[in-house]
């Protein structure tokens, strides 16, 4: 099945957009006051599919963009995606993770979700200018986003 724009849009906007209603709704609401179970289970689900947030996001910058652009980036998703909920389960299933985190697949999705973003936006607007000197900016707007954001992380923790 060829995924088209509008499929990956869809397909994106219909997960973020349930489980932003079931958020809205309130997991206390759907599991009753007493059953933990099925509030770590919610939880679980809402971590796993971080991951699409981002997808959601660059499905509509894509969206009327040239098809290469689009094709270049959806092919980086296809192996990415997956990659990042695998790790985020595998994170899920450890003890007490790292970084004053849980174990319940934050560490993970701390680390793949704002990689996705970053590399994301780097294939876009390498395959959107097609300039050889941009790859030199990016790293280096990269390596400050990316010291940013451990920075911030870090305080917020």
């Amino acid at each position: 099945m060829k995924m088209t724009k509008k499929k990956v849009f869809l397909v994106s906007l219909s997960i973020v957009g349930i489980l932003t209603i079931l958020d809205m709704v309130g997991v206390s609401k759907i599991c009753g006051a007493g059953n933990i179970s099925c509030r770590d289970n919610l939880s679980n689900i809402f971590t796993l599919a971080l991951p699409f947030l981002p997808v959601l996001f660059f499905s509509l910058i894509t969206y009327k963009l040239r098809e290469e652009v689009f094709r270049t980036w959806l092919h980086f998703a296809y192996w990415w995606v997956p990659l990042s909920i695998f790790f985020i389960s595998v994170d899920m299933t450890g003890g007490s993770g790292g970084f004053g985190m849980g174990g319940n697949g934050e560490l993970a999705a701390f680390i793949f979700v704002p990689l996705f973003v970053i590399i994301s936006t780097m294939i876009i607007l390498y395959q959107y200018t097609s300039k050889k000197k941009l790859v030199l900016y990016l790293l280096s707007c990269i390596a400050f986003m990316v010291m940013l954001y451990f920075l911030l992380g870090f305080a917020l923790f």
